[in-house]
Order: C-alpha cells, then structure tokens, then sequence
C-alpha cells in the first residue's frame, strides 16, 4: 500500500477554492476530492454542470502530477476528454477519483471517475499533462541583455551554473571566459546586424565568432 501523498499546494484565490473542491486522502497513484453541487457547479436549471466536472478532473489530475514532480517541475494541462453519464441535482456533491495510469519523464496520463455518495457514475475524463521545467534564472550560464544605449550590451555569468564547477580554480579560467563570451558576444551581435530579417542561424554565429575568436588571439580586440 502506498503512503499518504504530502502534496498541499495553496489553492486560495483559484478555481479549486471557487468551486468548492477540496481533497481527502490520496496516494500517488490515486487522488481523492469531493464538489459540491450549489450555485458556483450547477447549470441555471438546478443540476450539475459539465463545465464543472471538467473542471473537477482537471484540477484533480493536476494535483496529482504536481505530488510527482520534482523542485524544478511543474504539471501543465494539455488534453482533457470525458463523457458525462448521469445527473446531478443542486444540494449534493460529487467524490472524484483520479488514478495515475502512465507515468512517463514528460508527460503523466490520468483517468477520473466522477461518483455520487451512493456510487453512480456521474462522468469519467481523461487528462494529459505534460510535465515541464521552472525557468529557473539560475538554468542559464550566459545572459546577454541590450541596454538602453543602442550600442551597449551588457553580459553577465551565472558561476552558479554547474557549466563553471569543473573549471572555476583554473587561474587561467577568467582570462579564458572573457575572451570566449566576448567573442559569443560580438558574434551574436554581428550576425544579427548584417541578418536581412532579423534571425540567426548557426552557421552565421560560427563564422562570426570564428572571426572574432582570430581578432582577439592577435590582440586585434
């Protein structure tokens, strides 16, 4: 038996909290939550709307795939499908189960049956989601930035970057470093300015930095 996931994302001010849900109980492979069926679920005649069931699974896929992911990822909806079986009368709820059925590095697939408390299947959805990286400032090695003087760039490292560790006690390093991201620097820039529509392509970033690369061993830059 699987133990109790810890998964307790902060739902206020969302749809979950809008709509009423709330989790009981799950595992990683099976997520728990009961709806109400009020004002905010239900359609202008008095039952349950589809919309809301959706919404339901969605939101119950969701916080299953976020329970798996890692630090540095986060679940993103990409296909919800389901079909809706029965009614669902203003002044109930409705339990929903979401059972993990592929688990893969990017993408996980969950299969939600939507119940009343006597067991009747209301709807059953299956949900995509993919499985995504945080854009983490710390991801990148190499920023370059344009500042507000049109002929100024401004270049920073990331030494954080693990792309620095191996070499970071080189006393050669930052001699190195400053001659390559110059060269990446000016390569970029160059190519961009003789572009006729704007886009690079990596043949032309290679030849300018080739180039450049040449001009500053000569001590030409």
């Amino acid at each position: 038996m699987m133990e109790e996931t810890t998964c307790k994302p902060d739902y206020s001010n969302s749809m979950a909290e809008h709509l009423g849900i709330r989790f009981l109980p799950s595992t990683e492979d099976a997520v728990h939550a009961e709806m109400p069926v009020d004002h905010r679920t239900s359609q202008p005649f008095g039952m349950l709307n589809g919309g809301a069931s959706l919404a339901l699974a969605e939101i119950v896929a969701g916080h299953g795939s976020t329970s798996l992911c890692r630090e540095d990822e986060y679940a993103c909806g990409v296909q919800v499908s389901g079909n809706h079986l029965s009614a669902v009368p203003v002044g109930g709820k409705v339990f929903a189960t979401g059972k993990l059925i592929h688990r893969g590095r990017s993408s996980h697939i969950w299969n939600i049956d939507i119940t009343t408390p006597q067991g009747q299947l209301v709807s059953t959805v299956r949900v995509v989601n993919f499985i995504l990286k945080k854009n983490n400032p710390d991801s990148k090695w190499l920023n370059i930035t344009k500042a507000s003087n049109e002929n100024t760039y401004i270049i920073e490292w990331n030494i954080r970057h693990p792309f620095f560790k191996p070499y970071i006690d080189d006393p050669q390093f930052l001699v190195i470093m400053q001659q390559f991201t110059f060269a990446l620097a000016l390569s970029e820039i160059e190519a961009r300015r003789i572009s006729v529509d704007g886009k690079i392509d990596a043949g032309t970033i290679r030849m300018k930095m080739n180039e450049i690369l040449k001009s500053v061993m000569r001590g030409d830059l």
